[in-house]
């Protein structure tokens, strides 16, 4: 899997792969274009352009941010190999991410990378769901 650095370019393609992906206005195209001109939040994206992933990094910790798959492209490993190239072409370092405790696919693959849940926010996301925080040292 290989995995680019998102451009301006890409904009509309991540906007609409996570729109149908999370099924609400989780990544408004504002804030998005503001994040790919800005440099504070990274964007990768992998050739065919069917999944991206987003992250921080502050010096030695990182917080994945979205990670997602296009629809018609769920479900055949895609986000597994998204994730993977990411933490292999990572570094040494403390990441961070949360999850909703309803979203087990989700769950599942980063438990299944290494991650441990150490914190949870109950009513955090507006549907009333908690959130898990977990983390990985790497």
């Amino acid at each position: 899997m290989k995995l680019r650095p998102a451009t301006q370019s890409d904009a509309d393609q991540i906007y609409m792969i996570a729109q149908t992906a999370f099924q609400r206005d989780l990544l408004p195209k504002e804030l998005l274009d503001h994040h790919l001109s800005a440099d504070r939040v990274h964007y990768l994206i992998n050739e065919q352009q069917t999944a991206f992933l987003s992250y921080t990094k502050f010096f030695d910790e990182a917080e994945l941010d979205l990670i997602a798959v296009q629809p018609g492209m769920q479900g055949q490993g895609l986000g597994q190999a998204v994730l993977e190239e990411w933490l292999s072409e990572l570094g040494p370092c403390r990441i961070l991410l949360e999850v909703a405790e309803n979203n087990i696919r989700a769950r599942n693959l980063y438990l299944k990378f290494g991650f441990s849940a150490y914190h949870e926010r109950k009513n955090y996301y507006p549907d009333g769901q908690t959130a898990i925080l977990m983390e990985k040292k790497q």
